[in-house]
Order: structure tokens, then sequence, then C-alpha cells
């Protein structure tokens, strides 16, 4: 075939030369230097023959072996002639292996105003080998010149090596970002992120991405496959993925955790004051357990004008495990029958758990308090104010330690009543509280600022307790219970998402026990109670034992 296609072009080579003989012709647009023929030697030894004619107005590039000619057509003796145009089996014939993007032009127009005829493709010489751009053309209006470029095309694709994620100290994380080659078309939609937002800055090569955690656990960072290309068009590889545990945003939500339980055990844990009033009597000890918490009670003896009182108590929510201790010493001068008013010092230790991370805290508070009775009705009233510091430690890792410092106040006031119907006792209730814990910023031992979060607890319940003797052989048994409806709300500023609603919760609690006095003047209590009513995703059953001794 090879042969036969060389004697067809020697064939028009002789018949072109005739041609020039007898014909003559003005400039054209493929315009000189004119040459009869043009031998380019292929990559297995092959041939591609070029000619360009003024005077007959021919032009061509062929196929040695398939005649195969650029967007299947040439120029000949002033008119176009239709031919098969080039195929990848084509050139394979020729040595170029694998051809593709195949680009040809042949003759669209015509001769006076064609400036171009030639192909353009990409192929191997070899098989697995580099892969290589190809041109082979007439090009030029005036001045037509013979094209034949042969340009390693590059094939590699792009990569990004990402940095370590470093926290900034404004809660930010950032990482550097280091590509192979230069991007125009590599963006922060490029980046795939976990539990963060991110913006990008840089050009070219290096680039810094910035990330903002957005919710608990671990943040993420890579770059996925085929998301920018380089200059040469190819899409980018995988790159590596980088991690970092949200230090800050972490740290801010235990210390969080940490202020909603203290707020919380300081408030339920505070001694009641109405007995001073009520009665005097010898000091008490009281246990409880219960499912969930529990407390320990010591008390001295109400009557005396200086007395004390024990408390301790263990709870847990979600994943937090918390404990605490409240130890409160109060003197009060009795003004009247009705009256009196006095001061109280309370010390607390407090100390909440999350796996490996824990907080704890040492603090104290000191206020005065009152206690009053209306003359004529079996109605009380209690309130304290209490101003507080604390320290405290945090580990937010296990790993590492640090130390800040909080504000704190409670102020708490108390009505009861007591309404006789026969056997049956109803006892009215109103409790309001209020409790807030500012805990200062500090630089923790990564070097990241922990902002300052302000956190307060205020909580209402109004209810009706009854108690109803059941006649037994031997002591006092009575029948306990009540039903009550809370309303709660926390707030704060600088805090997180995640660990306590900050906004309004409203429920209700009903409870049900037994108070067994025995001959000895000891007492046996057990209680169960379902907190949760109409609070839609919140349920809590408790049952307590409780064991009192007078000495």
């Amino acid at each position: 075939m090879v042969r036969s296609a060389m004697l067809r072009f020697l064939s028009l080579v002789l018949l072109v030369s005739m041609l020039i003989l007898t014909n003559a012709k003005e400039s054209h647009a493929l315009g000189g230097p004119s040459f009869p023929s043009q031998i380019i030697t292929t990559p297995n030894g092959g041939q591609i023959f070029l000619s360009n004619l003024q005077v007959t107005e021919t032009a061509f590039i062929s196929l040695g072996g398939s005649a195969e000619v650029p967007g299947g057509s040439f120029y000949f003796n002033f008119g176009t002639i239709p031919a098969s145009a080039i195929t990848p089996g084509g050139l394979a014939t020729l040595g170029y292996l694998n051809a593709t993007n195949i680009n040809q032009n042949g003759a669209d127009s015509t001769y006076a105003t064609d400036g171009y005829l030639g192909v353009v493709f990409t192929a191997q010489e070899t098989v697995g080998g580099p892969l290589y751009r190809y041109e082979i053309a007439l090009s030029g209006v005036t001045t037509t010149q013979v094209i034949n470029t042969r340009t390693l095309v590059d094939t590699t694709q792009p990569t990004a090596t990402i940095g370590a994620l470093t926290a900034t100290g404004n809660g930010t994380f950032q990482a550097s970002i280091t590509l192979s080659e230069p991007s125009t078309d590599f963006t922060v939609g490029d980046l795939s992120v976990t539990n963060a937002t991110a913006t990008l800055a840089g050009s070219g090569t290096n680039y810094v991405a910035t990330l903002t955690p957005q919710n608990n656990g671990t943040i993420e960072l890579f770059i996925p496959a085929g998301v920018f290309t380089d200059a040469a068009g190819n899409l980018n590889l995988a790159s590596n993925t980088v991690t970092s545990v949200q230090a800050v945003t972490n740290t801010q939500r235990l210390i969080q955790a940490f202020q909603n339980a203290r707020a919380t055990s300081l408030a339920t844990n505070q001694p009641g004051l109405t007995r001073f009033l009520q009665r005097s009597g010898s000091g008490v000890l009281d246990t409880s357990v219960t499912q969930g918490s529990g407390y320990l009670n010591f008390a001295s003896d109400p009557s005396n004008p200086v007395w004390f009182n024990l408390t301790g108590n263990w709870s847990s929510q979600d994943d937090f495990d918390s404990s605490y201790a409240l130890a409160v010493l109060g003197a009060h001068r009795q003004i009247s029958a009705n009256l009196l008013v006095g001061a109280m010092l309370q010390l607390d230790y407090a100390e909440t758990d999350n796996g490996p991370a824990s907080v704890d805290g040492t603090g104290w508070l000191i206020g005065p308090y009152v206690v009053a009775k209306l003359p004529s009705q079996p109605v009380f009233f209690e309130g304290r104010a209490l101003y507080g510091q604390a320290d405290n430690d945090i580990s937010p890792l296990g790993t590492y330690t640090d130390s800040f410092d909080s504000e704190r106040w409670l102020v708490q006031s108390r009505v009861t009543g007591e309404i006789k119907r026969g056997a049956l006792t109803l006892m009215p209730l109103l409790d309001v509280s209020y409790a807030s814990d500012d805990q200062e910023s500090y630089t923790d031992s990564l070097g990241n600022l922990i902002p300052q979060q302000d956190f307060s607890l205020t909580t209402a319940r109004l209810g009706m307790d009854f108690t109803h003797p059941v006649q037994v052989s031997r002591g006092d048994f009575m029948l306990t219970g009540g039903l009550s409806g809370i309303w709660s709300t926390t707030s704060g500023t600088g805090t997180v998402p995640g660990v306590t609603p900050i906004g309004d919760t409203a429920r209700a609690r009903a409870d049900l026990g037994f108070d067994y006095l025995l001959e000895n003047n000891s007492l046996l209590a057990a209680n169960v109670f379902y907190d949760g009513i109409g609070e839609s995703g919140f349920e809590n059953y408790s049952l307590s034992l409780i064991w009192q001794m007078s000495f």
C-alpha cells in the first residue's frame, strides 16, 4: 500500500509540474513560497507528503500509506478534490499511536481565500510512552510556511499538600495548602470541611485556609480529587486529610456544662430557712439516694443562733457526670417572733467529667438572709442574696490543665403555706431562684484565647404538696405527694450551642411517696416522681430513699 501511495504521489507531482508550464495565476492566499513536494518522516519511518503550488492553486498534505488528507479534501488544479479524512488508524500506520483530539482543517473554502490547511492531534510514539501534541500544516496568507511541531503534553495531575491545622488564638484554625502546579480555578468551594466553615486566601501554588469551628467534635479538612486543574487542564489528585480537636469550642462547651451543673446544684441544695421560725429541736442526719442523683445532709440544732449545714449530691446529664458538695455556716438574730435576719458563708466544690475531659472548682459565697411569717397565718417567707467567686481547673482533653476564675450570684426566695382539710394537709409552695456563673477569659496551654462566658439560670416552681396520715400499728405513717409546674430559663453571652438550651422550658412534675416515723423518732421515707410532663424530648424518673435520725 505504501508503494501504491508513493506511485500516486509521484504521478501527482509529475502532473503538477506539467501544469506549472501551462498555467499562470496571480498570487493567492496560500502565497509563496511554492514547492512541488516536501516530505516529513514519521516516528516509524513513514512519510507525510506536502505540496503548495500557486500557479495551479494546488495545496495538500497526504499521509503516506493511507493517502488520508486533513478535513477530507485538498486543493488541486484550481479546484477542490474530496478524499478520506485523517483517522486514528491512518496515523497509527505512521507510528502515531492512540491518536486523540484530532482537529483537522481541509480545503473548506477556496485556494484564494484559505490561509490554513493542516491537522493537530495528540499521540504516543511507543506503547505506554509519553504523550505528544503534533501539528502538521500549511499556514500563512502571504508567506506560506510548513508547520511541523512535536510538543510533550503535560499529563501529570496536580497535587495538593495540606499542612497541620494550627490554632490562631481567636477560636479559628489555619492550615497552609501547597499545590504542585499553579492553578487559576482553585477556590474555597474545592475544600471539604467537617464541623467548620472555611475561607481561602492565596494564589498560584500557595494558599492558606482558615476554619471556624461550628459543631462539637473534631474538625477535618481535605481536598477531593478532580476539583481543580493545572494549566494543561489536568484534574487534581486527592490531598491528605488533616484534623484537629476543637480545643476552643470543646473547652467552652465543657465550661458551659460545668456552669449549668454548678448553678443548678447551688440553687437546689440551699438549706431551708423557714424551719428556724417553725420549730426548734435537735440536729439531723439525713441521707438520700436517687436514680441519677443523691445527697447527704447534716445540720445542727435549728434553734441555735449559729448553725451549719453540709450537703452533697451527684448527677448525670447526657454525657456529663457531676458531683457537688456545699458547706454552709450561718448566724442570725431573731428580731421578733415572726422575723429573723442573719448572714451566711457558703463554701462549695463542684466537678464535671466528660470522658477524659474534666473541670472542677472551689468557691465561696457570702450574704444576708431573712425569714418571716405572717402573724395570723401559717404562711412563711424566706430569702437570701449571696455573692461569691471560684477558682477552677479544667483539662479539656485530659492531657493538660488550665485555670480560670468565676464570679457568681445567687438570689432565692420561697413562700410556703399550710391548709388543713381534716386529716389532709395541703402545702402550696412557690420557689423562685436566680443563679449566675460568669467565667473570665483566659489563655490555655495551647495558646488559644478562651473567651468569657456569662451563664445564668432562673427557675420558678409552683405547686401543691400534700400529706395524709395512714393508720398503722406502730409509729406514724404519712402518705406524701404533690404536683408542681416548673418553668426555667437559661441565658448567657459568649456561650456555644449544643450543651445547655439557651431559652425557656416548661414542664410538670408529679410526686408520690411516704414518711414513716418510727417510735425512736427515726424517719424512713421514700418518694418516686415523674418529671417532664408536657415537655417533648425530656423525661426523668426518680426513686429516693431517706433515713433521718434525731439526736
